[in-house]
């Protein structure tokens, strides 16, 4: 084809190398745009170190925060410092476990409004920090671990501590990431005695008082201020958030149960523990029985009858009792098929939807 006159293919004689330059235009809006996005990361990564800004993309938000717990960092009236005190380069799945640590510290810093505070440190850098943990009884962990083929034990520390005011509670051992923000929650709450909710406990008529409850308190004080009421004689404190009724033996008085009424009136929750027999350990294997009119006032109200009889359980847990042996008395532990051993919880009921 012949080639024709330049003017005619190029009336306005404009430059051959346009399209040339449309690439260099388009190359650089790439570069530009890359950059710009680099920066902007660069920004976000900066902004995220300072102020701890972060997204959690972990299955089941490990790193998010309950309601429950942010309500507690939110009730501090002091500030609360955690120190972490944590073995570098512990074999595996303990160096994944200081980074865990670390994370929720962070999270728990972020959602803390300048009231929470932590640090992490290494006892190894500093033989005073050691010896502060050793006159504490908090233990070091050992590990082992497998190096060049060789099986070796290492000791570390995976302690954690939290101060307030002048009181501090301790976390000796951190075993796992299950249950870290629990845990790490109710000493804070214990250390500060925020957000604990009050639990009281009925006194009268042969129940038992909070005196008597000592293993409860044990258990469940971290979580929760237990307090001991009177209602025969007595209106049921406002910062009472449920009641518990330990078995009475005796038919309790018409103010008693006007006032527990009350109490289930206002939305609150009552739990009353009711049998037809009294365990006395004391004396091995005898019950006291208890009179059917103790209970009555449970039919009464509520509808809920306390059959007679008493249910045995072939999985018995075992329990400490006292035994005579000649002129001595020994204490043993036996299984008391009275005691139901609970292996299992049915997630369908209400009382124990949700527990483990």
């Amino acid at each position: 084809m012949p080639m024709g006159n330049n003017l005619e293919n190029n009336p306005k004689n404009e430059p051959r190398n346009k399209p040339v330059d449309n690439r260099k235009r388009v190359r650089r809006q790439a570069w530009t745009a890359l950059l710009l996005l680099a920066a902007g990361c660069a920004v976000a990564v900066a902004a995220s170190w300072m102020t701890h800004l972060r997204s959690d993309w972990t299955e089941g938000k490990v790193y998010t925060l309950s309601d429950s717990t942010r309500a507690v960092l939110a009730s501090l009236d002091e500030p609360v410092m955690v120190h972490a005190y944590i073995t570098r380069d512990l074999p595996q799945p303990y160096g994944r476990l200081r980074r865990f640590i670390e994370d929720m510290l962070i999270a728990y810093h972020a959602a803390g409004g300048g009231k929470f505070g932590y640090e992490i440190v290494d006892p190894a850098d500093d033989p005073n920090v050691a010896a502060s943990l050793a006159a504490r009884n908090i233990p070091r962990v050992q590990v082992q671990a497998v190096e060049n083929d060789k099986a070796e034990v290492k000791q570390g520390y995976l302690a954690i501590v939290v101060e307030y005011l002048n009181r501090k509670e301790v976390i000796p051992v951190v075993r796992g990431e299950d249950g870290f923000e629990y845990l790490l929650t109710r000493k804070i709450k214990k250390v500060s005695g925020k957000g604990q909710a009050t639990i009281g406990v009925a006194s009268g008529f042969g129940a038992r008082g909070l005196a008597q409850l000592r293993r409860l308190q044990q258990l469940a004080g971290d979580d929760y201020h237990f307090v001991e009421v009177t209602p025969d004689t007595q209106d049921i404190p406002n910062d009472v958030k449920a009641l518990i009724v330990a078995g009475v033996s005796q038919a309790p008085s018409e103010s008693f149960r006007y006032r527990i009424d009350q109490f289930r009136m206002q939305g609150k929750g009552v739990l009353v523990l009711a049998g037809n027999a009294e365990p006395r350990l004391d004396r091995g294997f005898e019950v006291d029985p208890i009179p059917p009119s103790a209970n009555a006032w449970l039919k009464e109200d509520d509808g809920i009858d306390i059959e007679p009889g008493l249910v045995l359980d072939r999985y018995a847990a075992r329990v400490m009792v006292n035994q005579r042996q000649g002129m001595f008395m020994m204490q043993s532990a036996v299984d008391y098929p009275f005691v139901v051993q609970t292996t299992s919880l049915d997630a369908g009921q209400p009382v124990t939807r949700g527990l483990e």
